[in-house]
């Protein structure tokens, strides 16, 4: 991968910048967090109540809280990328608004769901 260069179509549909891998990097960080959440929450296969307890519950809100907050960063990086590269409009711009209350919104109810 560092010898060779990428296809054309992946050139077209990719950014190449700091920000823009930034922002995958971080979008698979949140990913892995949410589904985190998840085992962490239901699966006593892979987390024994014997070496983590019944009540996990907290470790759950700070997984959750950790993948927003990744998830967070993912759109702001992806953002400074779009308007760096001059692909980002005023459309772009409220959709970005509207995701960060999104955002906001799963986390007061995913917060109120825990506890």
């Amino acid at each position: 991968h560092i010898v060779t260069e990428p296809f054309s179509w992946v050139k077209q549909a990719v950014i190449f910048s700091g920000d823009a891998i930034l922002s995958y990097s971080l979008a698979a960080l949140s990913l892995m967090a949410f589904i985190s959440c998840y085992f962490l929450a239901y699966n006593t296969t892979v987390f024994p109540t014997e070496f983590y307890g019944t009540y996990r519950q907290g470790a759950v809100a700070i997984q959750f809280v950790l993948g927003l907050v990744f998830l967070g960063g993912h759109s702001w990086h992806a953002l400074r990328a779009r308007s760096r590269g001059g692909q980002l409009n005023e459309g772009d711009s409220l959709r970005a608004v509207f995701a960060g209350f999104l955002t906001l919104a799963l986390l007061v109810a995913g917060l109120s769901l825990i506890s």
